[in-house]
């Protein structure tokens, strides 16, 4: 905890105080850039929804990582000899 309030402490050495500037204008730079990607990414997806036929208009899905650990799980157990 104490070291993330250093970046709230005013910086007594120049070299710091440069760096904190540099890393606040970085994070800055970060979080725009997730805006952008965020605001171009549902583009995509509406872009994607509006080609697809209404039968089939749900946009791609990713396993659900719950749902393919515990069936890795699963086969993991079944592999193994009886009795282990």
């Amino acid at each position: 905890m104490a070291k993330a309030l250093i970046g709230h402490l005013p910086a007594s050495d120049p070299h710091q105080a440069q760096e904190l500037r540099r890393l606040r204008r970085r994070v800055g730079d970060l979080e725009a850039m997730v805006g952008r990607l965020s605001a171009e990414n549902d583009a995509l997806v509406a872009a994607y929804l509006a080609l697809r036929p209404a039968e089939d208009a749900a946009p791609p899905m990713l396993p659900d990582p719950v749902r393919v650990s515990s069936h890795a799980e699963t086969l993991r157990r079944s592999e193994e000899p009886a009795g282990v």
